[in-house]
């Protein structure tokens, strides 16, 4: 069996999806670092004012090997955007992206 379980630490500028995704991995759990991003997985570039928003250390899953294929993200403003992410595998059925915290 491949190894699955993996850790990326990925800096957001331009549109860029997952760099270091394994082979058979279809769960990514996700915290933003340092500023904030959009995300989308419909096979369009975010831009700084479309895709989901996610904040400076909001935290969100991303479920399904062909979401974690198609997903790119992009910073929204000037600072230096940075994801963590850790790679595996999930078998509850869920796909697309989950989570986030509410902004208040």
């Amino acid at each position: 069996m491949p190894q699955i379980l993996k850790h990326e630490e990925l800096s957001v500028d331009t549109a860029v999806g997952f760099a270091a995704a394994p082979a058979g991995a279809n769960y990514a759990f996700c915290t933003v670092e340092d500023d904030d991003l959009r995300a989308r997985y419909d096979g369009t570039d975010p831009t700084v004012n479309t895709g989901l928003f996610f904040a400076s250390g909001d935290s969100f899953e991303v479920c399904g090997s062909d979401v974690i294929d198609a997903i790119k993200f992009i910073k929204t403003d000037t600072g230096a955007a940075q994801l963590q992410i850790a790679y595996g595998q999930i078998n509850d059925g869920r796909h697309g992206i989950f989570g986030g915290r509410a902004r208040g």
